[in-house]
């Protein structure tokens, strides 16, 4: 137990001033349009200042194509930027080790045609929509939205990021024998869907 509450070095950077940790969770608070509010703000800066060692933002999505649900926080755009570096100086203050989550949906997307590693059915789910394919070049383009993501939030000031990479998102659509039919080198081993 005495472990729990000790410092960790992580890297030649960061140490941790304890192990706890807040894990990313849905919260809806950011602004219609992504931007960070301030009542996402108060909150995150509140579970800061309580003393966790490691403070995880909810999942923010890449890009317009990439939004999970309603009021999902944006690290999509560089109108994203001052609200980031706004939330990332504010947690700074309390000493944690500050990390954004970053989203891709996939075919849970609700601001764009959904679209994932195949198209694909889910008869147990009611209503489902079944995504689009993405083609090569789209894959390419949804790299390139993670890597602008990250640079985004490391201009911002954050520690780092987290991979979404549960709940059904994309990475997941990608993981899955059954949401993943591709026969490119995308699809069938293990290595290729990873």
């Amino acid at each position: 137990m005495s472990k729990l509450f000790s410092p960790m070095r992580l890297t030649s950077k960061y140490t941790l001033n304890n192990r706890l940790a807040v894990a990313p969770m849905t919260t809806t608070q950011s602004n219609p349009d992504g931007t960070v509010s301030q009542k996402e703000t108060a909150w995150l800066e509140r579970l800061a200042k309580d003393g966790y060692g490691i403070v995880i933002s909810c999942a923010a999505s890449i890009s317009i194509d990439s939004v999970a649900f309603e009021n999902q926080l944006s690290a999509g755009s560089d109108e994203m930027l001052e609200g980031l570096t706004g939330l990332a100086n504010g947690l700074k203050k309390h000493d944690s080790i500050n990390l954004i989550q970053l989203c891709h949906a996939g075919s849970r997307a609700i601001k764009a045609q959904p679209r994932s590693a195949s198209s694909y059915l889910l008869p147990q789910i009611p209503d489902f929509v079944p995504p689009l394919e993405l083609s090569t070049d789209q894959i390419a383009g949804i790299v390139n939205d993670f890597a602008s993501a990250c640079e985004r939030v490391a201009k911002a000031g954050f520690s780092g990021i987290e991979f979404h990479g549960a709940n059904g998102y994309l990475f997941t659509q990608f993981f899955s024998k059954m949401t993943n039919l591709r026969q490119d080198e995308y699809g069938g081993s293990v290595a290729n869907r990873a």
